[in-house]
C-alpha cells in the first residue's frame, strides 16, 4: 500500500470519530434539555401557590387590642 492511502485511510477514521462524537454530545445535549424542560414542568405543577398578598387596608390594619396600649 503506498504511503498516502494510510494517510486516507487514518484521515477518514479520524473524521468519522469525530462525526460520532458530535452526534453522541447533541444527543446528550438535547436529553439534558429535555430533562431540564420536564423539571421545570415539575416543579411547577408540585410548587406551593403564592402566599396571598396584603392589600394597602390589611397592611395598616393595627390589631383591637394594641389600640389600647398607646
Amino acid at each position: 500500500m503506498p504511503w498516502w492511502s494510510w494517510i486516507l485511510l487514518w484521515g477518514g477514521l479520524v473524521l468519522a470519530s469525530a462525526v460520532v462524537l458530535a452526534l453522541a454530545c447533541r444527543r446528550v445535549v438535547r436529553a439534558g434539555l429535555a430533562l431540564v424542560r420536564e423539571v421545570d414542568r415539575a416543579a411547577t405543577v408540585l410548587s406551593l401557590p403564592d402566599p396571598p398578598v396584603a392589600t394597602a387596608d390589611e397592611a395598616n390594619d393595627v390589631p383591637s387590642g394594641a389600640r389600647d396600649l398607646t
